[in-house]
């Protein structure tokens, strides 16, 4: 797992630039504010397959990151398997952090 990612979704909470759990991130949503929708590794099938309905139709992009909900908790203070970025220049940062993370999960 990729420690900076965690932090950094630290950061971005304390910034109050998430929206956390499945009602707070559809209506991040719905109301167009949200820039990167993600998902935790450990994620129910029936709230991922909700979720990626409304990502869908409003063109977001979403990313399963290597993380349980309760690795992601430990870095917001919530656990929550569904996670909405709300700002632009966070959710870049989060898409490049993930595909470090993606890249170390290849050469173990």
């Amino acid at each position: 797992m990729n420690n900076k990612l965690l932090s950094f979704l630290g950061l971005a909470k304390r910034a109050g630039q998430l929206s956390v759990g499945f009602d707070s991130v559809s209506d991040t949503i719905k109301s167009g504010k949200a820039e990167l929708v993600l998902f935790s590794s450990d994620i129910s099938n029936n709230s991922e397959e909700k979720v990626r309905r409304l990502t869908d139709i409003y063109n977001i992009k979403t990313i399963k990151i290597n993380a349980s909900m309760n690795e992601i908790g430990n870095s917001i203070k919530k656990i929550s398997g569904i996670i909405a970025v709300k700002d632009k220049n966070f959710a870049k940062n989060i898409i490049v952090l993930s595909a470090d993370d993606n890249k170390e999960d290849l050469t173990l």
